[in-house]
């Protein structure tokens, strides 16, 4: 006991000495970096529609096409009405399907640390088998309108990247200089690393290993006041990670220490699985990589996560 208590010590110190976002926006905030994301923000970016031209965003929900395996979305049928003849009828169906399963967002509840998730709730507390009390996905329900930024790391690279590169913030800062565009607070930001076409090509590689952000990346994020990120991959995450990330946030050998420091330090919720090969091909088309998004969550009061279809209105 004494053991364990003095590793989450260690950890607590740790984390405690990374950038934090904790009480920027008052004890009870649970918003997040979504708090960026103001009025004026929103006018601003509804005011680049200019083409009337919308583009999904979100892998297509169905039986068989789960991203993550046995993670399975299940249709049911429970009215079909053939029975009806010529008269009036309908028809009715459900699914069950994980909401960490396909397109969707990571809520700042999703992961914890020292026994504590964004702004300082306490883990144990909060998190019950019924569901989670404090930042749920669906506090997110009417938060995510903003101006949004594609970042084609891919295409500025010259190619899909290899599965375990690590996203600098100098190839983020040279992909929005080679895009002429400018990271402002508040946008949205996605990353197009080219990793999705390996699902296509070979699932299990595509599971094993992804190129993503790195910590250097991140702390690129938090000075520019980033509400949400998003990627066409499992993790947002360089996939397997480095060493010196698990040390930072003082857990030696966890597999996802980006996703502490985002969700549960800074508050930024992240976004996985987007399918941003069409929009990536409509902005090299137009040379603008800034649109109006829209990608709101369910509004599931008490969940970690939710699938969403994410919309970039050009």
């Amino acid at each position: 006991m004494r053991k364990g208590l003095l590793a989450t010590l260690a950890m607590a110190a740790a984390l405690e000495a990374q950038p934090s976002n904790w009480g920027k926006w008052g004890p009870k905030d649970e918003a997040g970096a979504l708090n960026y994301i103001t009025p004026e923000v929103v006018r601003r970016a509804a005011n680049l529609v200019r083409q009337g031209k919308v583009y999904s965003l979100a892998i297509p929900l169905a039986p068989g096409n789960a991203i993550w395996g046995a993670r399975q979305v299940l249709h049911f049928m429970v009215a079909t009405g053939q029975n009806a003849g010529t008269g009036a009828a309908y028809a009715d169906d459900y699914i069950s399907m994980p909401l960490h399963g396909t397109t969707h967002w990571d809520s700042l509840s999703h992961f914890f640390a020292a026994g504590k998730m964004y702004n300082g709730y306490d883990a144990q507390k909060e998190i019950t088998p019924n569901g989670v009390t404090k930042n749920a996905v669906g506090r997110a329900a009417n938060r995510i309108v903003t101006r949004g930024v594609l970042l084609d790391v891919a295409r500025y690279k010259g190619s899909e990247l290899d599965p375990r590169y690590e996203i600098t913030a100098e190839d983020l800062e040279a992909t929005a200089r080679r895009e002429n565009i400018e990271i402002r607070p508040g946008d949205a930001l996605l990353l197009r690393t080219g990793w999705l076409r390996m699902w296509s090509k070979d699932p299990a590689a595509f599971r094993a290993s992804e190129p993503g952000i790195g910590w250097g990346a991140t702390e690129w994020l938090a000075r520019k006041q980033i509400a949400v990120v998003a990627a066409d991959t499992l993790s947002v995450e360089v996939q397997p990670t480095r060493p010196e990330f698990s040390r930072a946030i003082g857990q030696p050998g966890f597999a996802n220490p980006i996703h502490v420091e985002l969700l549960r330090n800074l508050g930024v919720m992240m976004g996985e699985i987007f399918n941003l090969e069409e929009l990536a091909e409509a902005c090299a088309a137009d040379r603008s990589y800034e649109f109006f998004f829209v990608a709101q969550p369910l509004n599931l009061v008490d969940s970690t996560g939710s699938p969403v279809n994410p919309l970039a209105i050009k």
